[in-house]
């Protein structure tokens, strides 16, 4: 339980994984994230680091831009993270 407390321990971590999860099939650029979710990019930059070391996030780049996405393979995101949410979407049309 410690370790998913580290993962969602902010508002912004879940703000961030929210829509990386509803987003997962793409890949997005600091800028575009820290737009789409109203996090500056400071804060989003600190938080792809931490999920790129967790290996929740990947990290990929096309020439100068870094592209980012929700790694679906990692156990973590497979077993905990996305079922979370999907719980949380299903309460809300509920």
């Amino acid at each position: 339980m410690q370790r998913l407390e580290e993962i969602l321990g902010s508002k912004n971590k879940i703000k961030l994984l929210r829509f990386l999860i509803k987003n997962r099939d793409w890949q997005f650029n600091l800028y575009s994230i820290s737009k789409k979710i109203d996090v500056d990019k400071g804060n989003i930059s600190r938080l792809i680091k931490y999920f790129e070391k967790e290996k929740i996030v990947l990290v990929k780049r096309s020439g100068k831009l870094l592209l980012f996405c929700l790694n679906s393979k990692n156990k973590v995101v497979q077993d905990l993270i996305i079922p979370i949410f999907k719980i949380e979407e299903n309460a809300r049309k509920s």
